[in-house]
C-alpha cells in the first residue's frame, strides 16, 4: 500500500487471540497515534519495505 494516512487512531488489543498488524511493502504518514501494547507487548510488527513519517506513541 503507498501513501496510508492515520490521523487521530489508538490501536489496541481486543483480545488476546488478536494478532499484531504485519506492515510490509507500504509507505505513509502516522500523526496522533496511540497505541496500546498487546500481550506480546506489540501491535504493528514492520517487516520489509516499511517507510512511515511521523511517529506513535505508546
Amino acid at each position: 500500500m503507498l501513501n496510508v494516512t492515520l490521523d487521530n487512531v489508538s490501536v489496541g488489543q481486543a483480545s488476546s487471540s488478536v494478532k499484531p498488524m504485519d506492515l510490509r511493502y507500504m509507505t505513509g504518514t502516522f500523526s496522533n497515534v496511540t497505541v496500546s501494547p498487546t500481550s506480546t507487548g506489540h501491535n504493528f510488527g514492520c517487516l520489509v519495505g516499511v517507510s512511515v513519517a511521523g511517529e506513535s506513541l505508546p
